[in-house]
């Protein structure tokens, strides 16, 4: 290798090391930016916190002072979660379409929904507090205020489910039959839950997996309840707690048992 390359080898390194260095400066500053009393929107710096923890350069003591302030994020914003009105469940009398996102927490939804702008225009998130244990089947009954298994339940009121991984190939219009008239179709999808129990996706990877997803299926979905007359409603069961061994649900707290309902009409 002659010396021009050798020069243009460690140029191009220093500006790989370069731009490293400024985009974990850029995370930090994020963080740093957060203003705590601007609840919800305060809660995505978890997800700022996240990368800090998932960065190989980070060392221990900096990843615990992380999973450190992840706690006080927490603690400090369950005063705004108590001002949050208890669950409703859904009126099904003019049969919605239901589109349940497992497990997707607050701070998730709301990087995400940045990202969806111009899907959003016609809709309205509003938020709420999950009263019962933040376990799918007892959190997905909540949502329809249902005393027992809401699969038994959906059988028992000829509601059509529909249980999509989220990450299949093919798009919702091909995989499902027609929708029914007069009867509320229910559809979760569960990409986010089984990547967070099987340690596939990371909680800041999470807003850019929802964003692509309800860029790809939102337009189809929205086209349909037009035609239908049928409003459409997208939420989560639960959010997930971010802990040293990973993500979970079933303790509680704002990232899992804050639920935000946006509907279309």
């Amino acid at each position: 290798m002659d010396g021009h390359a050798i020069i243009q080898t460690v140029r191009r390194y220093d500006r790989q090391m370069a731009d490293q260095i400024i985009g974990r400066l850029k995370i930090l500053q994020r963080w740093c930016r957060i203003d705590i009393t601007d609840l919800p929107v305060a809660l995505m710096g978890r997800l700022h916190l996240a990368q800090i923890i998932a960065d190989p350069w980070a060392t221990k003591k900096i990843k615990e002072l992380a999973i450190s302030q992840m706690g006080t994020l927490a603690r400090e914003s369950d005063p705004w979660l108590s001002t949050c009105p208890p669950l409703q469940p859904f009126d099904l009398k003019d049969a919605p379409v239901v589109i349940i996102l497992d497990g997707v927490s607050p701070d998730v939804w709301l990087a995400a929904s940045k990202n969806l702008a111009e899907w959003m225009a016609e809709s309205g998130t509003r938020w709420f507090r999950l009263e019962t244990t933040p376990k799918t089947a007892s959190a997905v009954a909540a949502l329809f205020g249902f005393a027992g298994d809401a699969l038994d339940e959906f059988a028992a009121r000829q509601i059509p489910y529909h249980q999509l991984a989220g990450d299949e190939i093919e798009a919702m219009a091909d995989r499902l039959p027609e929708f029914s008239s007069g009867h509320p179709v229910v559809i979760r999808v569960g990409m986010v839950d089984k990547g967070a129990h099987t340690g596939q996706l990371r909680l800041e990877e999470m807003p850019s997996v929802v964003t692509e997803f309800l860029k790809r299926e939102l337009p189809w979905l929205q086209k349909i309840c037009r035609e239908k007359k049928r409003r459409l409603v997208i939420t989560t069961d639960h959010g997930l707690s971010f802990t040293a061994k990973g993500l979970t649900h079933g303790r509680g707290g704002v990232f899992e048992t804050t639920i935000f309902r946006m509907t279309y009409k």
